[in-house]
């Protein structure tokens, strides 16, 4: 979109998150969880741009991968949100503050886990201080 003078910022990753059964994702095992990443697109971006881009890269670096890349719309809702700050194995302390406060409001789960990544996940990328975070 550069060469077309539409520049913009990518936009955070993001992830879905569950597993094709009854239990929540974090009680399955690792590998039974199921997940798409996921980044947001400004509006100009179509299928069509999509579509093509993903032919020349695969025409020119071969990278099997991109086979996989679909451009499509997530339906919004209202959803509970939390900002979680720590490491991903307190995560779980995250949720079951999203979920009291479900039951408090007579709210229920509805679709995947959804995730954003304000920062990279790995923790030797975190800035010092959110390490730090209390």
């Amino acid at each position: 979109m550069k060469k077309e003078g539409r520049d913009f910022t990518v936009a955070k990753l993001e992830a879905l998150w569950w597993v094709n059964s009854e239990k929540p994702y974090t009680e399955a095992p690792r590998e039974e969880w199921c997940w798409r990443l996921l980044t947001r697109q400004p509006e100009f971006v179509t299928h069509k741009i999509v579509e093509k881009t993903r032919q020349e890269v695969l025409k020119k670096k071969k990278l099997q991968l991109v086979k996989d890349v679909r451009f499509e719309k997530l339906r919004k809702g209202m959803c509970v949100q939390i900002l979680h700050i720590g490491l991903y194995s307190t995560e779980s302390e995250s949720i079951a503050k999203m979920r009291k406060l479900m039951e408090e409001k007579n709210l229920i789960e509805n679709g995947p886990h959804h995730e954003i990544y304000l920062v990279a996940p790995y923790p030797r990328k975190v800035p010092e201080q959110i390490k730090n975070y209390t």
